[in-house]
């Protein structure tokens, strides 16, 4: 829970610093940090003897984190 806290508090920094505010920024961004950083980052965790079957983990995880961070990204830019 905190890491995502940390996390959301990052990209809200960023967004305000990188000005982005429309929606179609907030995928491109949402992606490029989901695919390029989340997704590298588990499937080299999941390189691990300990994980039976580490490309299922890496893709099932990957696949979360890309979700998570589109969906955080939506969420910021909005105006309530």
């Amino acid at each position: 829970m905190l890491c995502a806290l940390v996390i959301i508090i990052t990209t809200a920094i960023l967004f305000s610093r990188l000005e982005i505010e429309k929606t179609t920024d907030a995928l491109v961004w949402g992606s490029f940090i989901g695919i390029g950083f989340l997704s590298a980052n588990t499937f080299n965790i999941a390189i691990n003897p300990n994980i039976p079957k580490p490309i299922l983990y890496g893709a099932i995880s990957s696949a979360y984190h890309l979700v998570g961070i589109n969906v955080a990204s939506l969420l910021l830019i909005q105006k309530f």
